[in-house]
């Protein structure tokens, strides 16, 4: 019984964790339009845009949720409008993602 006890308290705290340590959004970055290359054709091409986490293994998709707001919030701080992804990172001891930020005038 204890056993258990300890288990659901050990599974509470995990979920406690891993939902507190998300990063969340500026409203800039909230109004980024995520889209594929075909779209953005005749938009302004800014850069290259990438994010990390330290959040690996068990808590590998936080730490991706935490480098795609990282990436976000360059792309918004560089005036961007969209973003397309690359192909996400699969290492599950660093999450890293990267993509291409955009200015479209006629979003």
């Amino acid at each position: 019984m204890i056993q258990r006890l300890l288990l659901l308290c050990i599974l509470l705290l995990t979920f406690v964790s891993a939902t507190s340590c998300t990063g969340h959004l500026s409203p800039k970055a909230e109004s980024l339009i995520e889209t594929t290359q075909d779209r953005v054709l005749e938009c302004k091409y800014l850069g290259i845009v990438q994010g990390r986490s330290g959040w690996g293994m068990a808590m590998a998709e936080v730490g991706r949720r935490n480098a795609k707001i990282e990436a976000m919030e360059l792309a918004a701080s560089l005036g961007a409008t969209h973003v397309v992804w690359q192909e996400p990172s699969r290492n599950i001891w660093s999450p890293h993602v990267m993509g291409h930020a955009y200015q479209c005038t006629n979003r």
